[in-house]
């Protein structure tokens, strides 16, 4: 006996109820056990109840009682049979729409009428069997009956296209003779299952076709009855090989996606580049490694946080946020970025709208590259080239000056012995004239200082290179600045690391070096005049980022003295710049100290604040300079 419970009511429900009473009133082959409708005053439901049928309700949970339900037939107006009522289908119960239900109609009324082939007119039996054939070719699944023999009995049209085969090729033969003997197997011992226990069967294959093709298939196998035995079954086979096809199109498209994923992620991740991404709000979402390294913080300190945090002006960092949501990309090459520890980076930066498919603006992703370092170097070349250049003038206008100077000197000098010897002058006027001729000695040696000068900033080193100690010299600079050092009470602090390489440099340049800086230190402390003169000296040895073998002495010279003004540090270096009052220098101190350490392969960094003090930082090789 199978058990049939109908899920949704109205018309079709009613009709569907009349028509199994009538074929078997005493539900000996086939019975209902349960029907829902949703609305309470449905004929089919007051049908049911005169008809005695078990579970009568408004839901499918009524209607489909555990392990009374064989067959569900779902009338329901949804897009695919069982739809939202999973979880409640019986697990080994068979699902039927529509069409299903008109074949178990035309089924059971065979079935009917064989039993009772004298009680029906030969007509309707012809009529019946036509209207079978009908629903069989016109279905779109792939539908046979076979008998107890399991050989084929009809297979519909949909099903000999399946199979590019003819029904002559079908009807009347086992798998055995059509399909590979694998393939044979497995059906047989499906369908003999559906025999022995009378139950529908779902299950899944391959069926191997003509020219190599395969068809992916679901099938449905229920057995036909009669006198509760079986008597035959039917099957109804779904090709899902476009869906199989799809879904593996699918999977093949979403393994790229990941690998697509995961390839760009490791670019974003590995990019020594600042990548960011945010909200349209500001809020950061996204912080790669590269930005950590660059900006210092870690990615748990600034996820959340607004991105104006990170810019040095806070308002270049909204405004580029604005002009990327209004016009989908921003772009600046110089903005200045603030590190974690508070020192400024100069970076380029790009700012790209990501926008949903109706174009809204979801996230902005912004790409920052460092280039502080590079202005940095790009500045030093700017300044190298610019000493050199007045290096070459300055040597021309040096010797220049030399011959008219050696001539007034001469000239000054004849005058004075002119007056010495002149005895018409009057002695006032005589003690006048010495004191102005004194006047332009001093000029004319102070103009004579600056032209040396001048050749000294403009000469190559002449001297033979030797082995020296960097703090020797410093203290040979020291002596030599002695009295303008006891002058100003001078406090000296010495820090010298122990086990110093010696250099192989020309003394009397590096020397030269200290000097200026000392005394630019010294004439820096009495312009200001602070309660106690001091000056530190260290020396070090540190890492030279651009090579492995050579280290750099790191020699440091603070002061508290006057300073120089922010706006005034970029001057620092330039021939002829001073910040002392007219007079009392010549700007040539720091500009020689720079072209010397650019011809014995150094560096100079330099670090200052008005009216606190100015710190200078040499860093010498300990390997020998290529040739300048």
């Amino acid at each position: 006996m199978s058990r049939i419970s109908i899920i949704g009511g109205g018309p079709r429900a009613e009709s569907l109820l009349r028509r199994l009473h009538h074929l078997d009133p005493d539900g000996i082959r086939l019975r209902v056990t349960g029907i829902c409708d949703p609305s309470p005053d449905s004929p089919s439901l007051a049908l049911a109840r005169e008809y005695g049928v078990a579970h009568v309700g408004l839901s499918a949970q009524t209607a489909l009682p555990k392990g009374e339900v064989d067959i569900v037939v779902d009338l329901r107006d949804v897009s695919r049979p069982g739809m939202g009522i999973e979880d409640l289908l019986p697990r080994n119960a068979t699902l039927l729409d529509e069409n299903g239900t008109r074949l178990l109609w035309a089924v059971l009324e065979t079935m009917a009428s064989e039993e009772k082939v004298h009680d029906i007119e030969h007509t309707e039996l012809l009529d019946l069997r036509e209207r079978l054939h009908a629903f069989m070719d016109h279905s779109p699944f792939f539908i046979y009956m076979k008998g107890s023999d399991l050989r084929y009995r009809a297979v519909n049209r949909s099903g000999l296209k399946s199979l590019d085969l003819k029904e002559e090729d079908v009807v009347g033969k086992t798998d055995a003779e059509i399909f590979p003997p694998a393939v044979a197997r497995r059906l047989k011992e499906r369908e003999q299952e559906v025999l022995r226990t009378h139950e529908p069967v779902l299950f899944d294959g391959v069926l191997p076709l003509g020219r190599g093709r395969r068809m992916y298939f679901s099938a449905t196998l229920f057995p036909v009855m009669r006198n509760e035995k079986s008597i035959g079954l039917f099957g109804l086979v779904e090709d899902t090989t476009d869906r199989l096809t799809s879904e593996k199109e699918l999977v093949q498209q979403r393994v790229k996606l990941d690998e697509t994923r995961e390839y760009l992620q490791g670019i974003l991740e590995n990019s020594q580049d600042i990548i960011f991404l945010t909200r349209t709000n500001g809020t950061l979402i996204s912080f790669n490694q590269g930005a950590e390294a660059v900006l210092g913080y870690g990615r748990e300190e600034i996820l959340n946080r607004p991105i104006r945090m990170l810019f040095d002006d806070p308002e270049n960092g909204e405004r580029l946020l604005r002009q990327a949501l209004e016009e989908g990309h921003a772009m600046a090459y110089e903005v200045g970025m603030r590190h974690k520890t508070g020192h400024k980076l100069i970076t380029n930066i790009s700012m790209t709208t990501i926008n949903t498919p109706d174009g809204q603006p979801t996230e902005v992703v912004g790409i920052c590259r460092n280039i502080t370092e590079r202005l940095r170097l790009q500045e030093d070349l700017i300044q190298t080239e610019r000493l050199a250049a007045i290096g070459k003038m300055a040597a021309g206008v040096a010797h220049e000056i030399n011959n008219p100077l050696t001539t007034i000197e001469n000239i000054a000098g004849l005058v004075t012995e002119t007056i010495n010897e002149a005895e018409s002058v009057d002695p006032e006027t005589r003690i006048l004239l010495t004191e102005w001729i004194e006047k332009l000695h001093i000029q004319t040696r102070r103009c004579t200082t600056i032209t040396h000068s001048l050749l000294g900033f403009a000469r190559r080193p002449g001297g033979a290179p030797s082995q020296v100690s960097v703090t020797d010299l410093l203290e040979e600079a020291l002596a030599l600045l002695r009295p303008e050092a006891k002058r100003i009470n001078l406090n000296v602090a010495r820090n010298y690391a122990p086990n110093l390489p010696t250099l192989l440099t020309e003394p009397t340049q590096v020397e030269q070096i200290f000097v200026n800086l000392l005394k630019n230190a010294m004439e820096a402390i009495e312009e200001l005049n602070p309660p106690q003169a001091r000056i530190e000296l260290n020396v070090s040895l540190t890492e030279n980022p651009d090579s492995d073998e050579c280290m750099w002495l790191a020699v440091t010279i603070a002061d508290n003295g006057i300073g120089i003004p922010e706006e005034n540090l970029s001057q620092v270096f330039d021939l002829f710049y001073t910040s002392k009052p007219a007079g009392k220098g010549t700007g040539l101190g720091l500009s020689i100290v720079h072209n010397i350490l650019e011809k014995i392969g150094g560096d100079i960094r330099m670090e200052s604040e008005y009216r606190k003090g100015s710190r200078f930082t040499l860093l010498l090789p300990t390997c020998p300079p290529g040739k300048p």
